[in-house]
């Protein structure tokens, strides 16, 4: 089974506007509520590409309702762990030229609602991989750690993907994939990176340090695989960019897809391109329609080191 754990979700609150002036009165045009948070939007796409998997989330207050209703309507299966406080919301600001996001910290999260946490893990066995996604708990002293050491104890295969300062705490225990973003490789190294030279340098000092495989997501410029054996490149691809939001969270579920159908890291790149690719040039998180749409332009290029 493939379980998406969400440990700080949130309602984004999208707005689009044709232009954002600070210190005015600014009115919008369309504005939409959504589920959000990394490890929920993965089980959107994975679902979208007919993949059965279980959303787990800390959700509490009207804005956790908000998102319970979502995954139902999505016929998603979900595992919530109720807390006392609100689920956070965010603002997402889309204008014609750029994007601008108002995340918000989040609630406190207690020990007890935490141990529920460990608990659920502690029930996986070597046929589950869990992905985890977004920002820990400033209120749970090395939060992803422990759930790391307890899935590398139990033989569950996870995924990581999450802001680079949490990476130290979970490397060693071998994570299946990390997909950190080039700021994100600089704040786990503490060091500016300036080509792609530097890129793979420090991608490999990450997999000696324990991951698997690492997807470096470069925005606009691409992406970066890199395991102990490759170093793939996917060139950047052409389109409309409607919003970012989620992309990452598609490419970790694209990886997901396809390794689960035939363990080939190359073709799982390929597909975790391609359903970011959906997520950025279409409207909505990637379907497995667009998905197969975007796999044709995908373009993956081999490095030699």
């Amino acid at each position: 089974m493939i379980y998406t754990l969400t440990m700080n979700p949130s309602v984004d609150y999208k707005i689009t506007m044709d232009d954002l002036k600070l210190n005015h009165l600014n009115r919008f045009n369309q504005k939409t509520f959504v589920a959000g948070g990394k490890g929920i939007n993965c089980s959107i796409v994975l679902n979208n590409l007919g993949v059965k998997n279980q959303a787990i989330a800390f959700l509490g207050g009207f804005t956790g309702d908000f998102i319970c209703d979502e995954l139902k309507k999505k016929n998603i299966d979900y595992n919530i762990i109720q807390i006392k406080h609100e689920t956070r919301m965010n603002v997402k600001i889309k204008t014609k030229n750029e994007e601008t996001e108002i995340n918000h910290q989040g609630p406190k999260i207690e020990e007890n609602d935490f141990d529920k946490l460990i608990q659920t893990i502690s029930n996986f066995g070597n046929d589950d991989m869990l992905i985890v996604g977004g920002s820990s708990l400033d209120s749970i002293s090395n939060a992803y750690q422990k759930i790391a050491k307890l899935c590398k104890k139990n033989n569950v295969q996870v995924i990581m993907d999450t802001p680079g300062r949490y990476i130290q705490e979970y490397i060693k225990y071998h994570p299946l994939l990390i997909k950190p973003n080039l700021v994100e490789l600089e704040e786990h190294f503490e060091t500016k990176i300036h080509n792609i030279d530097e890129i793979i340098f420090y991608g490999k000092k990450m997999i000696e340090q324990g991951a698997v495989n690492l997807i470096i997501s470069l925005g606009k410029e691409g992406s970066i695989f890199i395991n102990k054996d490759k170093v793939y490149q996917a060139l950047p691809m052409d389109g409309k960019t409607y919003l970012t939001t989620g992309a990452g969270d598609s490419m970790v579920a694209g990886f997901v897809y396809q390794y689960e159908t035939d363990h080939n890291v190359l073709n799982a790149y390929e597909m975790a391109v391609a359903a970011s690719a959906a997520t950025v040039f279409e409207p909505t998180l990637a379907t497995k329609e667009n998905t197969v749409k975007y796999l044709e332009k995908v373009i993956i290029k081999e490095i030699v080191c």
